[in-house]
């Protein structure tokens, strides 16, 4: 049982962000599509976590990049621990980068910081992607999520 509940939880931790994103992005005018789809990276398929058009006729400032009438901002987001976080930078994230269309964004819990020096931003440069921390941990989130569930 208690492997199950830590298995959603991790689920949860993951959805909770990307919905924050998507929320965010909904708040300054972007389009955000409904559904995740299946993009190729170069290693596979992937599905980026949030896909977003700027549909306006003016440029949208957000994440700390610009977006263009017409433009998409593609988002992959990562919730977790620096052990987590290392490995997804090794094994899994040049995928997902790679994959991304238009203006690419990695966005994560404060805990990347604590992944071996400048991984992530080698591996963010390599794919010409964007890297947004927030001031928020994985355990800031796990409370969050706790003090939800005690309510």
């Amino acid at each position: 049982e208690i492997r199950s509940a830590q298995a959603k939880l991790s689920i949860l931790k993951g959805q909770l962000l990307e919905t924050a994103v998507k929320d965010a992005l909904v708040e300054v005018g972007f389009d955000v599509e409904a559904q995740q789809r299946v993009v190729e990276g170069e290693s596979g398929g992937t599905r980026p976590d949030v896909i977003a058009k700027n549909n306006t006729d003016h440029p949208i400032e957000v994440f700390g990049v610009t977006i263009q009438p017409g433009e998409t901002i593609c988002v992959e987001c990562k919730c977790g621990g620096s052990a987590y976080m290392t490995n997804q930078l090794n094994n899994h994230i040049p995928n997902q980068l790679s994959g991304q269309e238009g203006i690419k964004v990695l966005l994560t819990t404060s805990d990347i910081k604590d992944t071996p020096s400048g991984l992530a931003t080698s591996v963010c440069e390599k794919y010409g992607a964007k890297l947004v921390i927030p001031d928020v941990s994985i355990s800031d989130v796990e409370n969050a999520i706790k003090e939800v569930a005690n309510e």
